[in-house]
């Protein structure tokens, strides 16, 4: 271990001594739930091919001493986690990343990319882990050169405490894309894409992993299990998904605001977008219909912390009213959660 130097609020401090490397360099922006969970199978199952390494802040100091326990609840197994440096910021980061994992929540007035380009290099990939629609844009303009991949991620993870990251579903899905400057058009896997879903194979009984085509297409799907679900479960008093599925009203609600994302993606483009969510009937179905996780929305809102609103709701409105696409309930729910959040900030001062 390297000694640790004087000034520890500006000096990330290695767990390895930095010399360049064979393995494939990994560097975690936004080490929650999930952005954590998929760094440290990386680490835990790939470690003569991956060298990860993680920026963190709030959980700094007890990632030096201890790593993360990354524990998968349905298998009742558990392992350590320690990042090859561990960081408090990209800047102190040795050399520069082959990919960089994006696990930052998406914020329109968080600048989170000037986190990221002292690490980035003309062959970094950006890995995207962020909810939402449209938000590849600013990654993709602030780095022209590097290659945006761009992630639908399943997953029902938490952070029960300090250091420690808990999945509570049976897997952690992964699809990712090529993210297309141009437009909506499907792209084939690049190279980069393809050795990181080799990569990925081997990492455990949990992670699943799919190289799409079309990312933007697994996006907005996506997008019609988020932007009901989410803003629901804080809405109506901290609900789970069996809650809202079993309760009648909320479910018919949850499956208007599904049909309203379909419709305002094939206005957009999106190539093959179909006119009713495929995930509704998968709600009603075992073991999903069963599950009792809380939602990232409503993790956020419980912490008292920010909610994506814009992402998950906002861009899909904005792209509506470019369209003229009616979207009522989209509306209604997005107001709602737009004077929660302004409610939680207020608090927070």
């Amino acid at each position: 271990m390297v000694a640790v130097a004087p000034d520890c609020e500006s000096v990330g401090v290695a767990t390895e001594p930095y010399e360049p490397s064979a393995r494939v360099r990994f560097l975690l922006v936004g080490a929650g739930a999930v952005g954590a969970l998929f760094a440290a199978c990386l680490a835990h199952y790939r470690p003569t091919e991956t060298e990860v390494s993680v920026v963190c802040r709030s959980d700094y100091d007890h990632v030096i001493q201890h790593g993360y326990l990354v524990e998968d609840a349905t298998r009742h197994e558990k392992f350590v986690f320690r990042p090859s440096h561990v960081l408090r910021r990209s800047a102190d980061y040795p050399g520069v990343a082959d990919y960089i994992l994006v696990g930052l929540k998406s914020f329109p007035d968080t600048d989170y990319l000037t986190l990221l380009g002292p690490a980035v290099g003309p062959s970094t990939s950006i890995v995207l882990l962020q909810n939402g629609v449209d938000i590849e844009a600013k990654p993709a303009a602030a780095f022209p050169s590097s290659e945006i991949l761009s992630a639908a991620v399943y997953i029902c993870s938490e952070r029960p405490s300090t250091g420690h990251v808990l999945l509570t579903s049976s897997f952690a899905r992964l699809k990712v894309g090529v993210y297309n400057r141009f437009g909506m058009e499907p792209i084939p896997p690049s190279q980069s894409l393809l050795r990181l879903a080799g990569l990925f194979s081997g990492c455990g009984p949990a992670v699943q992993f799919t190289a799409v085509a079309n990312i933007q297409l697994e996006r907005w799907i996506k997008l019609t299990g988020n932007a009901n679900h989410n803003p629901l479960s804080v809405l109506g008093g901290g609900l789970t998904m069996t809650e809202i599925v079993h309760d009648e009203l909320i479910d018919e609600l949850s499956t208007k605001i599904a049909d309203e994302v379909c419709a305002v993606g094939r206005a957009a483009g999106v190539v093959d977008m179909p006119s009713t969510s495929p995930l509704v009937p998968l709600y009603h179905q075992p073991p999903i219909c069963h599950f009792t996780f809380k939602s990232s929305m409503l993790q956020d809102y419980e912490a008292g912390v920010p909610m994506e609103v814009e992402a998950i709701l906002g861009n899909v409105l904005r792209t509506a009213r470019k369209h003229n696409v009616p979207t009522p309930h989209l509306f209604a729910i997005y107001a709602l959660m737009s004077s929660v959040n302004r409610r939680t900030a207020m608090k927070r001062r």
